[in-house]
This record gives C-alpha cells, structure tokens and sequence, in this order.
C-alpha cells in the first residue's frame, strides 16, 4: 500500500451536538428538516445488506454438514490444512451447543449463532454470487458466505446502546419501580430499565438518518429489545407523512415551550434465516407506502422484514409541512431524548419493539477469540479476490523523473462538519469513508496528530490514491485542505 498524508481541516459548531446516547456514533447533521426529507424520506444504503446464514450454534456453526458435505469449515480444512480438521474440531468446541452449560441450552439451540458476524459481513463486504475456482479446488457461494461470516466474528465498532440479556423480559418493563427494573447493569451505570429504553427515539432518529440517510451505509439492529440478540442489517426506512393530529399541542417543561410531533417510520431489515449459498434478490425501497402496513414488496418473503415504529420528539420550535405532510417545511431543533409510543401504549410484545442496541462495523479485529483462528483473512483473500490481502507498508517517497523533486498534489474539497479531535474516532470515521466506497485502506489513530488550530493530519495507507477521495471525505463531514504522497 501507498501512504499519502491527509490534511483535514474539522470545523466544530457550537450548536447540534450529538447527545450521550448516540454512543461512539458521530452526528453530523441534527437539522430535522433535512434529515426527515432526506431522498423523498424513503432511503435505502447504497449497497443492500445481502441475505445469508447466521450459521446456528445447534449445527455448530460453519462446520455444518446438513447444507453441503463436506462442511463449509471441512472443504477449507481438506484444501488448506492438508486433511488435518483444525478450523473444524475448533468450531465443534467453541461454537457449537455442545459446548454450553445445561442452562443455557435451549437458549443456544433457539437463538444463538452467527448473526452478529453476517450482518457485518452483509454490510462490509460484496456478495459472493458465483463459485470460485481456486487452488485447484471449487468453492461454494455458501464456502465463500460462510468464510467471509467467520472472519466478522471479530470486528471493531461503533456503538450505541446499553442491554442485559440476563433479565427475561416482563412486565417490569413497565415498572421501573420493579425489583427486576432495578437490577443493576452488569457494566456501566443505570439499570435493567434504563438499559431497556436507553436506544431513544432521538438517538434512533439521529443515527438511522445520518449513517443511512446521509452516508449511505447500512448499520445493524438488535431487533429484539429484550433478553435475545437478533442482529440484523438495516435495508432501508420510509418515514411516514406528518399528519395533522401528529403535530401535538405545545407543552411547557422547565420553563420552556416544546413542540411535540408524533413520528412514524416503517424499518426494514435483511434477514439471515436463508441457506448459504441463497442470492439475494434484491430491495427497493421505493416500492414501499405511505400506509401503516408493512406489505411484502420483495420475491422471497425470507429475505427482508420490516415494521412500523411509532414515537414523539419535542422541537424547540413549531412545525410546518406541505398540505399532505409529506415535506417538512421548517422545524425546530429537537429537545431531549424523545418518548417510544409504547413506552405510553402498553404493548403484547415490548421485545419486538424499538431497536435494544445500534452497531456499524468498522474494521476487522483479530485476538478476541470470538473468530475460527484457523479461517485466514489472507486466504479467504485469495478464494475471494484473487490474491493475497496485502499488508498495509510505507512505500518509498515518489518523485519527479525530471526534477528529482517529491511529487505532490494538491486537492480542494467541499466543506463539511465534524465534531471529533480524537484520533481513535477519526481514523474509524476516515476507514468507514473509504471503506464504504470500496477504498481499501488503513488509518493507524497512532498517526493522527491534531494541531492547536483544530487541523487534523492522518497518514492513511492504501494500495493507490482515488480520484473520488475529495467527495468521499466531504460525504463524511471532512474537509480536507491537501492530499500528498509520502
């Protein structure tokens, strides 16, 4: 990879900060307006999370045999380990419900598996659709799904969301005053309760239409807010048009009048419960309405689901639509965290409800355990793309064949906003950017340094410079002064 030196300038407003809650997600925009008309309010990202196996711990994972013999863990272990069945014999042992205590048995064979590592799979990486040929041996779609799922297994990310899982969801729910209510979090502060409701409506509003909406990437929901992880990787959104009886009487809190609006929005996801060597069909999410009723658009009713989630956010100051609602003409800033309708409307299923945890995967991480250490990012590289994944390395300093002289070249870009001067964060915003838009590159946070002024230079490798880096970097709310080659 080459390393070329980016200049950004970052330009902090003293108004729109993200809140708390939004976790290690940066906010670009709070501006309700926009963000509630951004695409007509239908947005989808612009690659569709494909559909795929969560590999069930019940069929111990990618060593399953029942969707193709030998297994998808046994065919890579015969090509590259020469017979001898490592990736397999470890996924028995570690993701397998074999494994587990006898207590958490029926809970690992109804539930537990790969999920967490497809849907980032889903959203960083390209769907295989056609088999591979490659050391003289025939990979699957499903050999390639199940490989690219494994290496997910271990990711960083951003985050946004409390849980404790080890609480069944009841009725305490409702009851914050119940013992089950305030049993402490096992990490952090607060309590079961707090955790349970801790993905606000301005959170959700703020991450869904800024990382979807404005960014175009996917990110991934814990669909189920109460004591099981389903993730799953959002395909797209539709909010509906503001009606007239959604726009609530004017409130008064702490002195302030707040301007209550009554917000519906219909959340599509990609589903993991199709074999692995499924194509996905596809997602649009114009085919959608206005209506409340989440109407299948899709060919395969196993691939997408949706539903329709309700809430109230409090602006700071009136809103006006166009006649039919479906324009936001002017709005104020919201105010606070915002109410879930079924906090208010008691519901039969409060776990099938509003997201319990908002996560992006950002970059593949290795030493965690949680990944098959004998499925290699290199040689999943090699089935996949043809080569091996280079390591990042500092190539020599170009220069002029004439002059002798460095070579630089220099880049204008549009402005943009982002409110960050931590390294860790800025080199996961400067890989998301690239990444997104098929840029394979590293951002060490090590080489970030910032400057007094707020001028933010990142040493970023890559394999060669983009044309298309300026607008990358500009969707991504940087504003970069110059790029250079080292």
């Amino acid at each position: 990879m080459k390393n070329f030196a980016i200049i950004v300038s970052t330009i902090f407003a003293a108004t729109g900060m993200a809140s708390a809650a939004t976790g290690s997600f940066q906010i670009r925009s709070t501006d309700f307006a926009s963000l509630f008309n951004h695409s007509d309010r239908a947005v989808q990202p612009k690659q569709v999370p494909w559909a795929g196996s969560y590999f069930p711990y019940g069929y111990h994972g990618i060593a399953d045999d029942s969707q193709q013999k030998p297994s998808f863990s046994e065919h890579y272990d015969r090509t590259f380990h020469q017979g001898r069945l490592q990736a397999t014999q470890w996924e028995k042992t570690n993701h397998s419900c074999d494994s587990v205590e006898k207590e958490l048995q029926e809970g690992c064979k109804n539930w537990w598996g790969h999920c967490n590592a497809w849907a980032a799979a889903a959203i960083k990486e390209a769907e295989p659709r056609n088999a591979i040929e490659h050391a003289g041996t025939r990979f699957s779609v499903g050999d390639q799904k199940a490989y690219l799922t494994e290496l997910w297994m271990d990711s960083d990310s951003l985050f946004a969301g409390d849980t404790n899982k080890s609480v069944k969801t009841a009725g305490w729910v409702y009851d914050p005053k119940s013992s089950e209510a305030r049993t402490p979090l096992d990490y952090g502060e607060g309590s079961t309760y707090d955790a349970f409701w801790d993905v606000t409506p301005r959170s959700f509003f703020h991450i869904l239409t800024n990382y979807v909406g404005l960014m175009g990437t996917s990110v991934v929901i814990d669909r189920f807010t109460g004591d099981e992880v389903w993730n799953h990787p959002v395909a797209g959104y539709r909010f509906l048009p503001i009606r007239k009886e959604d726009r609530l009487a004017a409130v008064t809190r702490s002195g302030r009048t707040l301007y209550p609006v009554f917000l519906r929005v219909k959340l599509y996801w990609t589903n993991d419960g199709v074999p692995a060597s499924y194509l996905s069909q596809g997602f649009d999410i114009r085919q959608t309405g206005d209506d409340e009723r989440i109407r299948r658009t899709w060919a395969n009713p196993n691939e997408f689901e949706g539903r329709i989630l309700k809430f109230t956010l409090f602006l700071d100051a009136p809103i006006e639509t166009d006649a039919a609602g479906a324009r936001v003409l002017s709005a104020g800033r919201i105010v606070g965290e915002g109410i879930w309708h079924h906090q208010q409307v008691k519901v039969a299923r409060p776990d099938e409800t509003h997201p319990d945890f908002i996560w992006l995967p950002t970059r593949l991480m290795s030493g965690s355990g949680d990944a098959n250490p004998h499925i290699r990012s290199t040689v999943v590289s090699q089935i996949i793309r043809g080569e091996p994944q280079k390591e990042p390395r500092r190539s020599p300093r170009p220069y002029d064949t004439e002059t002798k002289q460095p070579v630089e070249s220099e880049a204008s870009f549009s402005p943009g906003i982002f409110r960050s001067r931590n390294p860790e964060t800025l080199s996961r915003l400067i890989t998301i950017a690239l990444a997104r838009e098929g840029v394979s590159a590293e951002v060490p946070s090590e080489r970030i340094t910032v400057g007094a002024d707020g001028s933010v230079t990142a040493v970023v490798s890559m394999e060669q410079p983009s044309d298309r880096l300026a607008s990358i970097l500009s969707e991504a709310g940087l504003t970069t002064a110059s790029l250079r080659p080292l």
